[in-house]
């Protein structure tokens, strides 16, 4: 049986009209929704959660528009469409809407850091807790390189402050982050490290193109 998602997303753009300027939310953004598997997206508030999962169900606001990707519903079958293709107001996307596709805002902890932040009833009293620094940067005006590199302690100067971190392809595990990467290099030069993810399941990260062995 062939293992088909559900939902694809490829090469998603979202934009807003704004009084400053026309502000990207998403850029670029893929993904793939399985049946029966969940898929955790995890980021900084602002950074454009809701906004893909508002876009899948063309429900954005009335400055908000797709400019670019696409967002395709059966991917590889003969029932495929693409929703982007869709007027948001059709009754076909409203039979999409709700009868296949639904939404459901949660909330979770999306950084080390933020777990850090939490008080923790076995620690020391009047202990001061951790913080994270810093603001989340404006749509309109990203920093350079890693858009989190400023809030990061773990920044790698002139590297994560210039480059951008490539992104990992739906289906793979792993993150973008130039810290990942340079652990996974390291780990590929060690045989036992390397042993050790090749013989791992998939779904436990082994196997995966984000542990390929690095071309550069």
């Amino acid at each position: 049986m062939v293992d088909r998602p559900l939902i694809s997303v490829r090469e998603l753009v979202v934009e807003f009209r704004a009084d400053t300027g026309t502000v990207r939310a998403l850029d670029s953004v893929s993904l793939d929704l399985h049946p029966g598997r969940v898929l955790g997206v995890v980021g900084e508030s602002g950074c454009g959660k809701s906004v893909t999962a508002r876009a899948i169900l063309r429900i954005l606001d009335r400055n908000g528009s797709i400019t670019a990707g696409q967002i395709l519903l059966d991917p590889g079958t003969t029932a495929e469409t693409d929703i982007t293709a869709l007027d948001p107001e059709s009754q076909r996307m409203r039979a999409v809407r709700g009868a296949r596709v639904g939404l459901i805002f949660q909330r979770h902890p999306y950084t080390r850091a933020l777990l850090r932040s939490v008080p923790d009833l076995r620690a020391t009293p009047r202990q001061r807790l951790a913080t994270i620094g810093g603001a989340v940067p404006q749509s309109n005006a990203r920093p350079s390189g890693c858009p989190f590199h400023p809030r990061c302690p773990e920044i790698i100067a002139g590297r994560c402050d210039i480059l951008v971190p490539r992104p990992v392809p739906p289906g793979a595990a792993g993150a973008s982050c130039f810290r990942l990467e340079d652990a996974a290099r390291t780990c590929w030069r060690s045989p036992a490290c390397r042993n050790t993810i090749l013989s791992t399941p998939a779904s436990c990260g082994g196997k995966s193109p984000a542990y390929a062995p690095p071309t550069t």
